[in-house]
């Protein structure tokens, strides 16, 4: 099983999420109140629920595709071992580790000063950056930072050479292998 990481450069020059025209932009909730519902085993048995609605429509536009570097076949299936001993892809001596295509990824963007670099991943690489982050240190270039939620909660942020690091649970662990 395969996973990718994504490296994505936001701007309005480069990489960027839109709405449609006319519409309001962010998410639309819309209470439809007190309903009866049937329950879904079939038995019969009616109950009061709370319904909603949400929508939330959204798009992306790559103006320009050099700006958007994907990090693709990353071992993740049957790799427990590795993840959890930090060897394999995840063992910091390795060229092909995921740190050191993390660096290449980088290398590949053409001015990162065109806008906001974050990388993209799921949660098992997340993991597994992270507990290299505490074990390894500075030396693999990630680091960990107290940072606050946009609410005002303390939280850590994970960065690799000062561009954040986001999970992302849509990107999955059965990705098929690219040649």
């Amino acid at each position: 099983m395969q996973t990718s990481v994504w490296l994505i450069c936001w701007s309005d020059q480069t990489v960027f999420g839109i709405y449609p025209k006319g519409s309001k932009a962010g998410l639309l909730q819309e209470d439809l109140g007190r309903q009866t519902s049937f329950d879904a085993g079939g038995t019969g048995l009616r109950m009061e629920v709370l319904a909603e609605r949400f929508q939330w429509k959204t798009g992306l536009v790559v103006k320009d595709w050099r700006y958007a570097v994907r990090i693709c076949n990353i071992e993740v299936g049957g790799a427990v071992s590795a993840i959890e001993n930090l060897s394999g892809v995840y063992a910091t001596t390795v060229v092909t580790n995921i740190i050191h295509r993390m660096a290449q990824a980088i290398a590949r963007i053409p001015n990162t000063a065109m806008g906001k670099c974050v990388f993209y991943m799921n949660r098992t690489v997340f993991t597994a950056l992270m507990r290299t982050a505490m074990e390894k240190g500075a030396a693999s270039g990630l680091t960990i930072q107290q940072a606050a939620t946009q609410f005002g909660t303390p939280s850590a942020m994970l960065s690799f050479l000062g561009v954040p690091i986001r999970q992302c649970d849509a990107i999955v662990n059965t990705e098929a292998v690219v040649n």
